[in-house]
C-alpha cells in the first residue's frame, strides 16, 4: 500500500533525528572529553618520563670504613631504590589503566549505538529507494512532490559516513591498548615481589655484616688474657661447627643415593603405549642402530642423532592408526572398548608414575631440607671464621705493637690470620645457596610435572568415565534397536503375556464403568468383538512400544551426543596438557640425544650441539653419559625415538578426534540417526491414527470434498478402528441388555404363573375331590380323602414351588452372567456330605413322602405312634406333629416312626367291655344291651357319628370278681371315643333300671395269730 509506505516516512525521519542526536552527543563526549585525555596523555608522560634510580648517590652516602658491610649495605640500599621507582611506575600504570578503562567503555557505547544508527539509516535508505523507484516508473500517485532523490542522496552520504567512523572506531578498539598495560602492571607487581624477596636476604646479610664489624670492634677493647679466652671459646665453637657440618653432608650423601634409587625406579617403570610403540617401530630400530653406527663407527660427525622430519610423519601415522584410532574395527562398542582399554592403562601408568614422582618430591625436599641446614651451619662456621680471623687480625696488630710476643701466638692462630679461609667458606656458603637453588628448581620441575601428571590423570579417569557411559549407551541403543526390529511372533513368552496384561490393562482403563460392568455380564456374547478388540489395542500398544524404542534411541543419541560434546571440551583442555607432555618428553629425550652426540663427536662439534639444543633448551649443560656401552645407548636411543613418536602420535590422535573427521563426525552421524528415528516416528503416526482416529477437530478442518469422500465414515475417521469397534461393542452389550432385561422380567414371571397353576391344578383336585364326595353317601370316608388329597397337593405344590424357584434361580443367574457350575457343584458336594452326614434326615423325608403317599395318616386322624396317641396337627416330609388329650404337642421324625395305629381311617369301632356279677342272668344282660345298643342312633349327641349296627361280642373274660362282655358299634372316623364314653353312661342307666350288678374288686385277708386277736380283726376288708 503506497499510502502506509508513504506513511513511515515521517517516524523513520523522527527516529534517524533521535539516534543522530545521541550518537552525536556519545562521539562529542568521547572526541572533546579534554579532562579525560588530558589525564591520560599526562599519565603516559609521566611514565614515559619517570626517573630511573640515581646508583652514584647512594655510592656518595655510604659511610662504613669495613668493605664487606659497605658492599652490604650498597645492595641493600640499590634494592630500596629500584623498588620504589617499581612503585611509582605501578601506581602510574593503575592510574593509566582506570581512565582507558573509561575511553573504552565510552567506546564500547559509541560503538553499539553507532551500529543501531548505522542499520536505521539503512532501513531508511531502502524505503526512500523503493519509493523513489515507484516515483521513476508512474506506478505511484502522490509522491511527486516530496524530494526522494536528494534524501537518498543525503542518506547515502550519512551511511558511508557513520560506516568509515565505525571502521576507525574498531580499529582503534582493536590495539587492545588496555591489554598491554595490564601486562606491563602485571610484570610491575611481579618484579616488586622479587625486589621484596632479594631485599630480605640482603637486610640478613647486612645485618650480619653489622654485627661481625661491632664484633671486631669489641675485640680489640679486650686485654690479652681476654683475647686469649676468646680465642678459645671461638675456635670451640668452630669444631663443633665443622663436626655437625660433616655429619649433615654425610646425611646428604644419604639422601641423594635414595633419590637415585627412586629415578632408577621411576626409569624402570615403561610407558605402556611406548612400549606398544616399539613393537611395532622396528624400521627405527634399525634406523637409531644405522646412526649410532655412522657416527660412532664410520667417524660420519655430520649427522645428527635426531629424526628427519618425512620419517617422523610415517611414524606418527603408522602410530595413531595403531595405538589410538582403531580404525580396522567396523562395530562402535568395540572401538571404545579398545579406547577404554588404552585410556585405562595410561591411567594405571600415571597412577603408578606419580606414586613414584611422589616419593621422589618427598625426598627432594628432605634433600632441600639437609640443605638448608648445611647451609645454615655453614654460615655459622662463616661467622665463626670470621671471628677467628678478626681475632688472628688483633694478634698480629699487637704482636706488631710489641704488646704480645711472637712465641705467645700458637701457630695455628697465624694460619687463621690469612684471609684464604673465609674466601673458602664465602665460595661453599655460595655454592651451597646454588645447590639448594638448583634442588629447588628441581622440585619446582617436579612439582609442574606433578601437576601436569595429575591434571592428565583426572582427565583420563574423566574420559574412562565417558568412555564407559558411552559403551554402556552403545549397547543400551543396540538392545533397543533389537527389540524394535523382532517382529511380536518372535517374542519371548513372557513378553508377549506382559502385552496382553498391558492391553487388558488399556481397555480398562479407556472403559467407563458401565461399559465394564455390562462387558462381565455379557462377556460370552461380545467375545468376537473384544477379541478383535484386544487384536486392535495390541497393535496400537506393538505400536506405542515401536514408538516408545524409537524415543529412547532418539534419547540414548542425545546422551551420547551430549557425552562427545562433554568429551570434545574435556579434550581441548586435555590437549594443551597432553602436548606439555609432549614437549616435556621431547625436551628432556633432546637433552639426552645431544649428550650422546658430545659423547660419540670429537670436543670440536660440542659447542655447535650445545648451541643447536639451547635454542630449545636456554639453560641446556651437557652431562655426557658415563658407565654405558654402545648397544645400550643404541636401546635408549631407540627408545627415545618411540617415546617422541608415541606422545606425538597422542597429540596428533587427539588433534584428529577434535577435528572434523573426528568426534564432530561422530556428532554428525548420531544426528542423523536422530532425524532418521523422528521420521520412523512420524511413519508410525498414521497407523496409530487409524486406530485411534484423527480427532473431532482434524474432521471440522477437512473441506466439503473430503468429507464427502469419508460419507458414512465420520465416526470411524474421528475415533478410528478401536473407537467404532467399541461403538459396535457398545450396541450388542445395549441389546443384551434388554433381552436380559426383559428375560430378567419373564422368567420370575413365568416362575409365578407356573406356581400358581401349580395351585390352581390342586385347588381343582381339592375341588373334584369335594365334588365326588357330595355325590357318595359314606361322607365320612370321602372327607378322609379329601384330606389326604389337601395334603399332597401341599406337598406337591411346596415341592413343584422349590424346583420353579430353583430353575427359575439358575436362569436368572444366567441371565446375570453368573457361573453356575460352582453352585452345582457345590450342591453336588452338599448333597453328598447330606447323604453321609444327613442320612437320619434324608431317612425323615423319605419316610414322610411314603406316608403322604400312602395315606397312612392324615392331618386331623387320631393315631398312635410309639405308644402315645393324639390328633395329628401337621405333617410335613420331614416329621409329624400330634397333640394328645392333655393338650401336648409331641413331633415324632418320620424316619422314626416304625409303626403308627390309625384311629381314624375310613371307619372306627367304639369297643365297651362291662363287667357282670357271677351270679347274673347272661341272656337278660345280653338282651338289655341289645335294646340299649338300637336306641343309640336314635342319641342327639352321637347318632349321627353312628353308622353301623350295635354288635354284641359276648363274653371276653373270666375276671376275678365279674364276668366281661365285649361290644362294639361303628363310628365315623374319630368318633369311637365319644361314642363309648355315650355307651358306658347308657350301660349304667340300663344296668340300674334292670337291677343288673356291676361288681366291684373284693379281697379276703387271713391272720395267722391266736384267736383272741383274730376277734380285732375285721370280718373282711376292701
Amino acid at each position: 500500500d503506497i499510502g502506509t509506505l508513504k506513511g513511515l516516512l515521517p517516524s523513520f525521519e523522527v527516529t534517524r533525528e533521535n539516534l543522530a542526536k545521541e550518537f552525536s552527543t556519545l562521539r562529542n563526549k568521547v572526541d572533546k572529553d579534554s579532562v579525560l585525555e588530558k589525564e591520560i596523555k599526562q599519565k603516559e608522560k609521566e611514565l614515559e618520563n619517570l626517573p630511573s634510580p640515581n646508583l652514584e648517590k647512594i655510592e656518595k652516602l655510604l659511610k662504613s670504613r669495613i668493605p664487606s658491610v659497605r658492599d652490604a649495605e650498597k645492595q641493600v640500599q640499590t634494592t630500596l631504590a629500584l623498588m620504589e621507582y617499581q612503585k611509582k611506575r605501578v601506581e602510574l600504570l593503575k592510574k593509566l589503566i582506570e581512565y582507558r578503562k573509561k575511553k573504552e567503555n565510552l567506546l564500547e557505547k559509541l560503538l553499539f549505538k553507532g551500529k543501531e544508527y548505522y542499520r536505521h539509516l539503512k532501513r531508511y535508505l531502502v524505503l526512500v529507494e523503493y519509493l523513489y523507484q515507484l516515483k521513476e516508473e508512474g506506478k505511484a500517485k502522490g509522491l511527486e512532490n516530496l524530494p526522494l532523490e536528494t534524501k537518498g542522496f543525503h542518506l547515502e552520504t550519512e551511511l558511508e559516513e557513520i560506516r568509515k567512523q565505525i571502521q576507525e572506531w574498531k580499529a582503534e578498539k582493536s590495539k587492545n591498548l588496555l591489554s598491554s598495560l595490564e601486562k606491563s602492571l602485571k610484570e610491575g607487581e611481579e618484579e616488586i615481589l622479587n625486589l621484596n624477596k632479594k631485599l630480605e636476604e640482603q637486610n640478613k646479610v647486612y645485618q650480619e655484616e653489622l654485627a661481625w664489624a661491632k664484633w671486631i670492634l669489641d675485640a680489640e677493647r679486650l686485654s690479652k688474657k681476654e683475647l686469649f679466652l676468646k680465642w678459645k671459646e671461638t675456635q670451640s665453637q668452630w669444631k663443633k661447627t665443622v663436626e655437625k657440618k660433616k655429619q649433615e653432608e654425610e646425611n646428604l650423601k644419604k639422601l641423594l643415593s635414595d633419590r637415585s634409587k627412586i629415578r632408577e625406579e621411576e626409569e624402570s617403570l615403561d610407558h605402556p603405549l611406548v612400549l606398544k610403540a616399539l613393537k611395532v617401530l622396528e624400521k627405527l630400530r634399525k634406523k637409531s642402530k644405522d646412526k649410532v653406527q655412522k657416527i660412532h663407527g664410520e667417524k660420519n660427525y655430520a649427522i645428527t642423532l635426531e629424526i628427519l622430519e618425512e620419517e617422523e610423519k610415517e611414524i606418527l601415522l603408522l602410530l595413531k592408526e595403531k595405538l589410538f584410532l582403531f580404525s580396522q574395527e567396523k562395530s562402535l562398542d568395540k572401538i571404545w572398548e579398545q579406547k577404554l582399554d588404552l585410556h585405562t592403562t595410561l591411567f594405571r601408568f600415571y597412577e603408578e608414575n606419580l606414586k613414584i614422582k611422589g616419593k621422589e618430591k618427598a625426598k627432594i625436599e628432605e634433600i632441600i631440607g639437609s640443605l638448608n641446614q648445611l647451609s645454615q651451619i655453614s654460615l655459622e662456621e662463616l661467622r665463626l671464621l670470621k671471628k677467628l680471623y678478626g681475632l688472628a687480625q688483633e694478634f698480629q696488630l699487637r704482636m706488631g705493637q710489641n704488646k704480645i710476643s711472637s712465641k705467645e701466638i700458637p701457630e695455628e692462630i697465624k694460619a687463621f690470620a690469612q684471609r684464604d679461609s673465609i674466601q673458602k667458606g664465602e665460595e661453599q656458603a655460595e655454592g651451597l645457596k646454588k645447590e639448594q637453588e638448583k634442588w629447588q628448581k628441581e622440585k619446582d620441575r617436579l612439582s609442574s610435572q606433578i601437576q601436569l601428571q595429575q591434571r592428565l590423570k583426572k582427565y583420563l579417569d574423566i574420559r574412562i568415565f565417558i568412555i564407559t557411559k558411552k559403551i554402556s549407551l552403545i549397547r543400551e541403543e543396540k538392545k533397543w534397536e533389537a527389540k524394535l526390529e523382532t517382529p511380536f511372533e518372535k517374542w519371548k513368552d513372557i513378553e508377549k503375556k506382559r502385552l496382553l496384561q498391558e492391553v487388558s490393562q488399556r481397555m480398562y482403563d479407556q472403559s467407563v464403568w458401565y461399559e465394564i460392568l455390562l462387558a462381565h455380564f455379557y462377556a460370552s456374547k461380545i467375545k468376537e468383538y473384544n477379541d478383535i478388540l484386544e487384536e486392535y489395542y495390541r497393535e496400537l500398544l506393538v505400536l506405542e512400544q515401536k514408538e516408545l524404542y524409537l524415543k529412547k534411541r532418539i534419547r540414548i543419541n542425545q546422551k551420547l551426543i551430549g557425552q562427545i560434546q562433554e568429551e570434545i571440551q574435556l579434550l581441548r583442555k586435555f590437549q594443551k596438557d597432553v602436548e606439555r607432555e609432549n614437549q616435556r618428553v621431547f625436551l628432556e629425550n633432546l637433552a639426552q640425544r645431544a649428550e650422546w652426540e658430545i659423547f660419540f663427536k670429537p670436543s670440536s662439534f660440542h659447542e655447535a650441539i650445545i648451541k643447536r639444543v639451547q635454542e630449545r633448551i636456554p639453560l641446556f649443560s651437557p652431562h655426557p653419559p658415563s658407565g654405558l656401552s654402545i648397544s645400550q645407548i643404541r636401546e635408549k636411543l631407540f627408545q627415545s625415538y618411540g617415546e617422541d613418536a608415541t606422545y606425538s602420535a597422542w597429540q596428533a590422535s587427539l588433534e584428529w578426534e577434535l577435528s572434523k573427521i573426528g568426534l564432530e563426525n561422530e556428532i554428525g552421524r548420531l544426528q542423523e540417526s536422530i532425524a532418521r528415528l523422528e521420521a520412523r516416528i512420524k511413519q508410525l503416526q498414521p497407523e496409530k491414527e487409524n486406530l485411534l482416529g484423527h480427532g473431532r477437530t482434524s474432521w471440522l478442518k477437512l473441506s466439503e470434498e473430503e468429507k464427502r469422500d469419508h460419507a458414512g465414515q465420520s465416526y470411524l475417521f474421528i475415533y478410528g478402528d478401536i473407537g467404532q469397534m467399541k461403538r459396535l461393542r457398545m450396541q450388542k452389550m445395549i441389546r443384551a441388555l434388554l433381552e436380559s432385561l426383559m428375560s430378567l422380567f419373564l422368567i420370575p414371571l413365568l416362575a409365578l404363573v407356573l406356581i400358581r397353576l401349580a395351585n390352581r391344578i390342586g385347588n381343582k383336585i381339592i375341588s373334584h375331590v369335594q365334588d365326588e364326595n357330595a355325590k357318595k353317601l359314606d361322607k365320612k370316608a370321602e372327607k378322609e380323602r379329601e384330606k389326604r388329597a389337601e395334603t399332597l397337593v401341599s406337598v406337591f405344590n411346596a415341592a413343584w414351588a422349590g424346583v420353579v424357584i430353583v430353575v427359575s434361580s439358575i436362569y436368572l443367574l444366567k441371565q446375570l452372567n453368573i457361573d453356575i457350575t460352582p453352585i452345582i457343584a457345590s450342591a453336588g458336594v452338599v448333597g453328598l456330605a447330606i447323604a453321609f452326614g444327613a442320612q437320619s434326615l434324608i431317612k425323615d423325608y423319605f419316610a414322610g413322602f411314603f406316608i403322604l403317599l400312602e395315606n397312612q395318616y392324615s392331618v386331623g386322624d387320631i393315631v398312635e405312634i410309639g405308644g402315645i396317641g393324639g390328633k395329628v396337627e401337621k405333617i410335613t416330609l420331614r416329621l409329624t406333629k400330634i397333640r394328645d388329650l392333655d393338650g401336648n404337642v409331641h413331633y415324632f421324625p418320620n424316619g422314626s416312626i416304625t409303626t403308627v395305629s390309625n384311629k381314624s381311617q375310613l371307619y372306627s369301632w367304639a369297643l365297651v367291655e362291662v363287667g357282670v356279677a357271677y351270679d347274673s342272668d347272661l341272656d337278660y344282660v345280653f338282651n338289655a344291651l341289645s335294646e340299649m345298643g338300637k336306641n343309640m342312633k336314635d342319641d342327639p349327641d352321637v347318632g349321627e357319628d353312628i353308622f353301623g349296627e350295635f354288635e354284641i361280642l359276648g363274653v371276653s373274660a373270666f375276671a376275678d370278681s365279674s364276668i366281661n362282655i365285649r361290644m362294639r358299634i361303628k363310628t365315623v372316623p374319630g368318633k369311637q371315643f365319644k361314642v363309648s364314653r355315650k355307651m358306658r353312661k347308657r350301660i349304667k342307666e340300663v344296668f340300674d333300671q334292670k337291677g343288673i350288678t356291676i361288681p366291684f374288686p373284693q379281697r379276703v385277708v387271713h391272720y395267722a395269730k391266736e384267736e383272741e386277736e383274730k376277734k380285732d380283726i375285721p370280718p373282711s376288708a376292701s
